[in-house]
């Protein structure tokens, strides 16, 4: 009985108390009524892109490391990337995180970027660099967005890699 009390007191507070008016009336009017929606100054890209620029973190992508391979290794661990491929615009692997996808993902993306440089995968993201005289492939491997001011970040840095390594 008190189980039963308990729930019907809940029940009665989640009520909502009846419109003054005429009984028989549904609460529901079907005209239209001004609706004031909050909305945030940004979309939820940029929120999104906000939050994913603090999650970049402060590591040394040079000093301090021993090879170009250590170098995209800490990249991938500064945006929290799966990995990082290097590729030249023909198919080979010119650096990497140390992937074991590398070969593949040369081969088939820098495929991809020479016939559609805006082409989309899921997990993938693209871009190419131009670097003492080569075309550059860059594939980065990754679950979440990569917003454009992250992969600007991410650009500038490969190019302060290569400028320091090659």
């Amino acid at each position: 009985m008190l189980r039963k009390r308990r729930a019907e007191s809940r029940i009665e507070s989640l009520k909502i108390p009846p419109r003054d008016g005429p009984k028989g009336i549904l609460d529901y009017q079907p005209e239209t009524r001004s609706t004031r929606l909050s909305t945030l100054p940004e979309s939820k890209a940029a929120l999104r892109e906000d939050i994913r620029a603090l999650q970049v973190k402060k590591i040394e992508l040079i000093k301090g490391i021993p090879d170009i391979t250590g170098s995209l290794t800490a990249l991938t661990e500064k945006f929290s990337l799966d990995s990082f491929t290097l590729a030249t615009s023909d198919g080979l692997v010119f650096a990497t995180s140390g992937s074991s996808t590398a070969q593949t993902d040369a081969a088939v993306f820098s495929g991809i970027f020479a016939t559609n440089p805006r082409t989309k995968t899921a997990g993938v993201q693209l871009f190419g660099l131009h670097h003492k005289g080569s075309n550059l492939v860059c594939v980065i491997r990754t679950n979440n967005p990569v917003p454009d001011r992250i992969l600007q970040k991410i650009t500038t840095d490969t190019q302060d890699i290569l400028n320091w390594w090659i």
